[in-house]
């Protein structure tokens, strides 16, 4: 599987081949609940679909997503914003894309992947 996207990284190790996707959340839907998309995003979803095509030929395809708000406990899909999204986020995880939700950690003296949080489907 080729991707097109910058928003891809693909890497071979040990024989396991991996794809990951990579969105940077800013949105908080819900108090302490951050979500993404913040807009409907067609490509967003066409992302999703070439997750789950990599995951079907083999790959272990990662959907990581980057909460850059620091009141954000855990992360969901934001279905009242695009509905599809969610939808696809949902379908492409219950056939094996694996999703994950990061906070990063700003301040003057650094700029870093933090804790993990939960992903909320």
């Amino acid at each position: 599987m080729t991707a097109a996207s910058t928003f891809f990284s693909k890497s071979e190790k040990e024989n396991q081949r991996v794809l990951v996707e990579v969105k940077n959340v800013t949105l908080c839907c819900r108090s302490e609940v951050a979500c993404f998309p913040d807009a409907v995003t067609t490509r967003g979803q066409k992302h999703l679909r070439e997750l789950l095509r990599a995951r079907q030929e083999g790959y272990r395809a990662v959907i990581f997503f980057l909460v850059q708000r620091g009141e954000a406990t855990a992360f969901c899909p934001a279905d009242d914003i695009d509905p599809e999204y969610g939808r696809l986020l949902r379908e492409v995880t219950s056939a094996g894309v694996e999703a994950i939700a990061y906070k990063s950690v700003v301040s003057p003296e650094e700029n870093r992947v933090g804790k993990r949080i939960p992903v909320l489907l």
